[in-house]
């Protein structure tokens, strides 16, 4: 795997545009007031691939964004390169109201949270690849809502990157500006703060050699061969340790201090051949004083990070091969061989206390603020007499979308299936993609008084209409992609190409608050009633019944099942309105999705006061 330049990431993320997914979520926005929030992120930088222990946390400072790539090497010297974590905490505020996917570019692996849900999960290796978000997320801005993101690096490069995409447009690093901590955690660490610190810094065991494989248990010997600056890994074979020393029947004996890495169990192993004695702080820890041939021999010791232990290792060669190395391991780490910089000749200095790995908790976002109505799109609802809004539609069978003088707004493209009658005939429909009219499908009001707007691609398929309806698409049909049309088919629109469409560009609503709700006469009951007003995670109407003038606010889907007839103002940002069967409903729909099914029919009802409404 080779390193990635960062400018080479931003390039390709100008070409990187992914189709957003259809299902979108709103999340519960938090509220930090700005007076204790400032530009950045709280970056934990640990020196373990599991960021899950404070006492492996070497740093903490302030990041601008996530944007790194570290190639080989590690954030830090106090960081051992491939097998270290971060975790970036804070809180994220979008520039536009929208539904934004999220991804990261990464080796290895990454966990992403925003606003308390889980976006990416992709713990584990990583080759230098995307990884878009399980869902969209539907913010507004002038909210901060809370953010974390880990990222573990396994062997070989270390990468990471977030990028955002807003509404299906262009895919771009999420920028500085997006990201705040709070003003105390700041203040700390905007210059970075090492914590839990070590050494690292040690010379080795001092060894000693002697001739003859019992010498060393004679306090009182001499050494034949002395040196300092010693890691216990040998495998000396059938050759001597040093000069002097024969290559059989000789014995050594390390010591020194031993700098622990980590706060826990770690279990220091021995690989001899032949015998080998082991003492942790004049402690006998280990006796294998005997021929063994390359065995492996476990001692687990309770250690704690930055702490010296007096460490004397004896090792004796009988005849034939010689080896002594010396590993440890713990589940921060694979077992690996101690290195010469947490082994010391001399007693130590301890490590100073340092200051304290948890940074603590950051400001107190205090309660959800109350999403403010878009006055824009509510002025644009009440002038234009808007009565279906959402992101996609589904209409099939005979159902049909009535209104002479109404708006209708589809913000993705529109295939609707096979059906004998003109689908949506309101006066001005508008469409933010391709329309495929499959069957006898149509657009329009006979009467030709329709216009209708399509941002793409327009494709007329099938046979006629009824006898009484052959002209497909009714009205005036201006579009900016497009027309195919087979020649049986005559439309009886006209229809013009244009370079562009004003498409209404309005963001689906937020529910407000519980209380907001509450206090103008919602509640959670399920029971259908004329004039009910309702608020909760969904609704589905009984069958055979007739309900006026109702209001519902629902966090999931709202369902007319077969022979429902119903009027009011239906808004489910989050879900689907599903009106199936032969049932009618007169009003209003803001809705993510629109499903409307067998010989079912939508009109617009107007409603005369904004306050009505359920957003």
């Amino acid at each position: 795997m080779r390193g990635l330049n960062k400018s080479v990431i931003k390039t390709v993320s100008i070409f990187l545009i992914a189709v957003i997914c259809n299902f979108s979520y709103l999340i519960t926005p938090v509220n930090a007031t700005d007076a204790d929030l400032v530009n950045g992120l709280l970056g934990q930088y640990y020196d373990t691939a599991q960021p899950d222990d404070l006492s492996c946390e070497r740093l903490i400072k302030i990041d601008e964004n996530v944007e790194a790539n570290w190639q080989v090497g590690s954030p830090d010297a106090s960081i051992e390169p491939d097998t270290f974590s971060v975790v970036w905490t804070g809180f994220i505020q979008v520039p536009a109201a929208g539904n934004y996917n999220f991804y990261t570019y990464s080796d290895d692996g990454v966990q992403l949270s925003i606003g308390g849900n889980s976006l990416i999960n992709r713990w584990g290796l990583v080759n230098l690849e995307f990884t878009k978000s399980n869902q969209a997320l539907n913010l507004q801005p002038g909210v901060k809502y809370p953010f974390t993101l880990k990222y573990q690096e396994i062997p070989i490069n270390a990468t990471i990157f977030l990028f955002w995409q807003r509404n299906n447009g262009q895919m771009s690093i999420v920028p500085p500006s997006a990201f705040y901590v709070s003003r105390n955690h700041y203040t700390k660490y905007i210059t970075p703060v090492h914590v839990n610190v070590l050494k690292a810094s040690g010379n080795g065991l001092g060894g000693e050699y002697f001739n003859g494989a019992q010498t060393v248990t004679n306090a009182n010997a001499v050494a034949d061969y002395t040196v300092n600056g010693e890691s216990v890994k040998y495998e000396w074979g059938s050759a001597a340790p040093g000069p002097g020393i024969s290559e059989d029947d000789f014995s050594a004996r390390w010591t020194g201090y031993l700098e622990a890495q980590y706060t826990g169990d770690i279990t220091l192993q021995i690989v001899s051949d032949d015998g080998v004695r082991m003492w942790i702080d004049d402690n006998l820890v280990l006796d294998k004083w005997s021929a063994y041939s390359n065995v492996l021999h476990e001692v687990p010791i309770a250690m704690e990070n930055g702490k010296f232990y007096k460490i004397k290792i004896e090792y004796n060669d009988l005849t034939g091969g010689a080896t002594c190395v010396l590993y440890w391991k713990s589940r921060f780490e694979e077992r690996d061989v101690i290195p010469q910089k947490y082994l010391y000749s001399s007693e130590q200095e301890p490590n100073p206390p340092g200051p304290d790995p948890d940074p603590g908790p950051g400001t107190d976002p205090g309660p959800p603020p109350e999403p403010q109505p878009n006055a824009d799109f509510i002025n644009y609802l009440m002038d234009h007499n808007l009565y279906v809004y959402g992101n996609n539609a589904i209409i099939d069978g005979s159902s049909r979308i009535n209104g002479s003088d109404a708006t209708v707004v589809i913000r993705n493209s529109f295939s609707p299936g096979f059906g004998d009658v003109s689908y949506i005939t309101t006066k001005n429909i508008y469409i933010q993609g391709n329309v495929n009219l499959n069957g006898s499908a149509g657009l329009g009001s006979y009467n030709g008084t329709s216009n209708i707007y399509v941002g793409g691609n327009v494709s007329v398929s099938g046979g006629p209409m009824t006898a009484a309806h052959l002209g497909r698409i009714f009205g005036h049909l201006y579009y900016t992609g497009s027309l195919t049309v087979p020649p049986w088919i005559i439309l009886a629109a006209q229809t013009q190409k244009v370079s562009s469409i004003d498409i209404p560009q309005f963001d689906i609503p937020a529910l407000r608050s519980d209380a907001w709700y509450s206090a103008r006469g919602y509640n959670s009951s399920a029971t259908a009633r004329d004039n009910m007003k309702y608020f909760g995670s969904g609704f589905i109407f009984p069958t055979w019944g007739s309900y006026s003038n109702v209001t519902i606010a629902s966090r999931g889907d709202i369902i007319l099942p077969d022979n429902v007839q119903v009027s009011g103002i239906l808004f489910a940002p989050n879900g689907m309105v599903n009106i199936i069967g032969s049932s009618s409903f007169s009003g209003i729909i803001v809705a993510k999705g629109l499903n409307v099914m067998g010989d079912s029919s939508v009109t617009f009802q107007s409603i005369s006061d904004a306050d009505e409404l359920p957003f």
